[in-house]
């Protein structure tokens, strides 16, 4: 594995099971206000609601916008969930966390997309369906058919647009996603979130426990392709041959193991 590798992601009305869904996303950031972020979210909540009429697609509408002005102040990747709550930073994957709850609150019919790259919301409304790009507050509130179409197909390309014009090296996964995502399983992409930002920080074993944290969620395929990313790291780097043994005899029974084996 070569230094300066790179890793990207880029890749939520019932009260008492969104304030659980709540509550769990929360936990994957240490010393969030729990209690806090669960006041501010009825509080919004409850005047949207205040708003509702007729036109669900047109509450909608109001739901992405007033969600986006609430909420999602700054875009910065690899965003923890209460940052959202605590500076208002937010990433594509946090940002379709808060989405997900308020539209679950709302009783909107709704589906959670993920890419090898993305994540977006499809919601189901009496005019058709609507596409909702979390991270885009200006056009990512998309109601027609043919456009939502090409959208989807280009994010069935699971290609990225852009890389930074940088010298570091960036792994692209060896995955085609392209499927529904369980509510309850964002917190599980929010640990891998965490521990991709801990493997570009060279911390290997907080790396390893984040994901140990992600599977248990969610036992995504980009978790066994980081896993054989960070055991072939640890063997190749200048760690002492203990470390070494010590860090890699907890993958011994795995077969990425086996594959990082082969791999050499």
């Amino acid at each position: 594995m070569k230094k300066g590798l790179v890793i990207l992601l880029l890749l939520i009305a019932h009260t008492t099971w969104g304030q659980g869904v709540l509550y769990n996303l929360l936990a994957t950031s240490p010393g969030s206000d729990m209690a806090l972020a669960e006041q501010r979210v009825e509080n919004f909540v409850s005047r949207l609601e205040t708003k509702r009429r007729n036109s669900d697609i047109h509450f909608l509408k109001r739901v992405f916008v007033d969600t986006h002005k609430k909420f999602l102040k700054n875009y910065s990747q690899y965003s923890d969930m209460n940052e959202i709550f605590s500076s208002g930073n937010y990433d594509c994957l946090t940002a379709t966390s808060i989405y997900s709850i308020v539209l679950d609150r709302l009783n909107f019919d709704y589906s959670i997309i993920e890419t090898n790259y993305h994540i977006f919301i499809l919601v189901k409304t009496s005019h058709g369906e609507v596409l909702l790009e979390t991270t885009d507050p200006f056009n990512g509130f998309v109601t027609d058919s043919k456009k939502i179409d090409q959208r989807i197909g280009n994010y069935k390309l699971n290609t990225v647009a852009s890389l930074p014009a940088n010298d570091k090296k960036f792994y692209l996964y060896h995955l085609n996603l392209y499927h529904t995502l369980e509510q309850s399983q964002l917190p599980g992409l929010l640990y891998f979130n965490k521990a991709v930002k801990a493997y570009n920080a060279g911390e290997w074993e907080v790396c390893s426990t984040l994901l140990d944290k992600a599977q248990v969620i969610y036992n995504s395929p980009r978790i066994a392709e980081l896993t054989l990313i960070l055991i072939e790291s640890v063997r190749n780097s200048a760690l002492h041959e203990d470390k070494k043994k010590v860090f890699l005899d907890k993958y011994r029974n795995v077969s990425l193991y086996h594959q990082a084996i082969a791999s050499r």
